[in-house]
């Protein structure tokens, strides 16, 4: 007879109650390993929980009772916290090998304590002990700026799974030093004890020898940390993270100490010896730098004298800067955002912000003041710019103080979308430079309902070039139902928008048969939102396997995520809107188009066509070719086909 309910699990627990009162002894089996065994007395109604790290890695486990109640624990990846959820599905399949309890250490009970701030802006990161790179995968998700990630790992398997996990991320900005960190410029090789218990970590090296019958002996070369500076060519170190099971010690030898506080701004130091702490706190903590310990025991190093100088140019008195970002739409709010950054970083300040959407630059650290635009507020600053301008008047061989009459139209779905912004303030944006910004507060517990086990449809009726009529939408959703287990659930918002001159009504698009119905109707204009809601979609884009959308506000906000998104064809070209994520467009992006692929509302000669002119603007919501339907929209078939491509490389992908 069973005795307890499994009420939920989450965060690495199960939560259960009993029936009665007793005493249990429980065994918790995860993979068919048992990881945790105890007892304790229960009482009815009262709610009790188990937990291991361990239930965040895999997918199968239970929870044994008095030896005789199996209690099967279904549905381990829908706790948002499981590795296939922060990680994705992709990335879970290709290092699920080599998972070990590092991953909780870093993503869920996060050890380091780092500000995500400090990381956005580190270009050098020096991950000593990079293990299998959970580390090295949290900063380079957050590190914008990032120039090198040099991880340092003797075990040729965890560098492996390092590679798998980091270099789609990072590309040629990763490295791997097979090497054993060391301070003695005479010691060429050193040997260490891989452990064959991998739970936390393969490697113990040489100050651990102790079960020395579970280890297996190996020689690796050895590198300082003057080698790391000299062939890395590296004037700085923004972030130097050391786990090195006991070879902390070496930060003690007098060269290491020199280059540390000569080239190291911060570091986040796993010390396993109290006699090693207070050795290191007597040298590492002086007038000029902290040696601090954090509420997770790890320590924190902070070299203030580099982390004080500034690589942006310097001003005395800091000019007071004001874009003006003046579109309201959500999509081509967010594609200021690289321009946004850029000039914060050439003023070397955080600048202020005047748009219709505020909630686009909530917690972003490029931006001081956010300011809508009922207020008159140009006087208080000592430079003003506007990035959004359809219209530009052009100089007369280049005299600045004379301008033809006739201003020339940015012809908004023939321009880039990100570098419209950026011309407004005569820069130009390189591939390095063109991601979005987008820093999210917390989970709402709507978002939290989703996971990797999910698919987001956005379904807001836009132009008629890009909207489908509902019969479309629900054959997609029926054939997602019928031939896979995703999940589906809707997002959009009904709301006006000023068109051509007119005012338009864009609603939602309702489907049947749907797992969750996120939408909202309403007669408001777009740049009027509740003031939650983008947080929320991102983190529901985030968690789930993909968007599925025609060009829209969530393609660019999905941008900044890391799920994948499929764009439904329409008459504009996808170069033009297509999120940039590790400087490029194909990142995780599918474009399906339909049988026509002149693209007709990005090419000027349909202007000289309607208007005579190339400085007009065709009416794009019209098929430009005079088709009767819009071929360059695919059908829900061949968008499925894209969705089943995906998920059948997600099982295809062999370690």
């Amino acid at each position: 007879m069973k005795t307890v309910q499994i009420n939920k699990i989450e965060k690495g627990s199960v939560f259960f109650t009993c029936s009665e009162e007793r005493k249990i002894f429980f065994q918790l089996f995860v993979n068919n390993k048992m990881v945790y065994e105890g007892d304790m007395e229960v009482h009815p109604d009262i709610q009790y929980f188990i937990g291991h790290p361990s239930l965040l890695l895999h997918q199968e486990a239970e929870l044994i009772i008095n030896y005789s109640e199996h209690y099967p624990l279904i549905g381990l990846t829908n706790d948002p916290f499981h590795a296939v959820n922060v990680l994705g599905l992709d990335v879970y399949n290709r290092i699920k090998e080599w998972l070990n309890l590092s991953y909780y250490e870093i993503f869920v009970n996060d050890d380091y304590e780092i500000d995500p701030s400090y990381i956005a802006s580190c270009k050098i990161i020096v991950d000593l002990g990079s293990n299998i790179g959970f580390f090295t995968h949290y900063c380079a998700k957050i590190a914008r700026d990032l120039e090198k990630m040099i991880c340092v790992e003797p075990d040729s398997e965890s560098n492996r799974a390092n590679q798998l996990l980091n270099f789609p991320l990072l590309g040629d900005k990763l490295y791997i030093e097979e090497k054993l960190f060391s301070g003695s410029s005479d010691t060429k090789s050193r040997r260490f004890f891989r452990s064959k218990d991998k739970e936390y970590s393969t490697v113990n090296s040489t100050k651990y020898k102790s079960d020395i019958y579970n280890q297996e002996q190996i020689y690796k070369p050895s590198i300082q940390l003057q080698d790391i500076i000299e062939d890395y060519d590296l004037l700085k170190i923004d972030l130097l993270k050391i786990d090195v099971e006991g070879d902390e010690s070496y930060l003690l030898e007098p060269s290491t100490v020199s280059f540390m506080f000569s080239h190291v701004a911060m570091a986040c130091i796993e010390i396993h010896s109290e006699d090693i702490a207070v050795a290191l706190k007597e040298i590492y903590q002086t007038k000029d730098s902290s040696f601090t310990k954090n509420s997770k025991g790890l320590f924190i190093w902070k070299n203030n004298r580099l982390l004080s100088k500034e690589e942006l140019p310097q001003i005395t008195a800091p000019k007071k800067i004001l874009v003006k970002v003046s579109c309201p739409a959500l999509g081509d709010t967010l594609c200021s955002t690289p321009t946004i950054r850029k000039i914060s970083k050439a003023y070397g300040h955080p600048i202020s912000v005047q748009t219709n959407r505020k909630d686009v630059f909530e917690r972003n650290p490029y931006v001081e003041h956010i300011f809508g635009f009922s207020q008159n507020i140009d006087k208080n600053f000592d430079e003003v710019f506007e990035t959004y301008n359809q219209w530009v008047k052009m100089n007369i061989g280049m005299n600045n103080e004379s301008y033809y009459s006739t201003p020339i139209e940015m012809k908004l779905h023939m321009v880039e979308a990100r570098q419209l912004h950026a011309f407004g303030v005569g820069m130009y944006l390189y591939p390095e430079e063109l991601s979005c910004d987008f820093f999210p507060g917390e989970q709402t517990e709507r978002s939290k309902l989703i996971n990797k086990n999910w698919v987001i449809l956005h379904t807001t009726q836009s132009w008629e070039c890009r909207t489908w009529e509902v019969e479309k939408w629900q054959r997609l959703v029926c054939m997602i139902h019928h031939f896979t287990n995703l999940k589906i659930a809707i997002i959009g918002r009904s709301h006006k928008e000023v068109d051509y001159e007119d005012i338009i009504q864009k609603n939602v698009v309702r489907l049947k048969d749907v797992d969750a119905d996120f939408c909202e109707d309403g007669n408001k204009f777009q740049n009027e939102y509740d003031e939650n809601a983008i947080n929320e979609m991102w983190h529901m884009i985030n968690n789930a396997f993909a968007l599925i959308s025609f060009d829209s506000g969530p393609i660019h906000l999905a941008g900044t995520t890391d799920s994948h998104i499929i764009q439904i064809g329409a008459s504009i070209r996808p170069e033009k809107t297509a999120p940039w994520r590790n400087a490029s467009q194909t990142y995780k992006f599918h474009f399906v188009g339909g049988e026509c692929t002149k693209f007709c509302a990005s090419d000027a000669k349909y202007s000289v066509k309607e208007w005579g002119t190339i400085n007009s603007i065709p009416y794009v919501p019209e098929c430009q070719e005079g088709y009767d339907t819009f071929r360059c929209q695919p059908s829900p078939d061949e968008v499925f086909f894209k969705l089943m491509e995906l998920l059948e490389d997600e099982q295809k992908i062999k370690i």
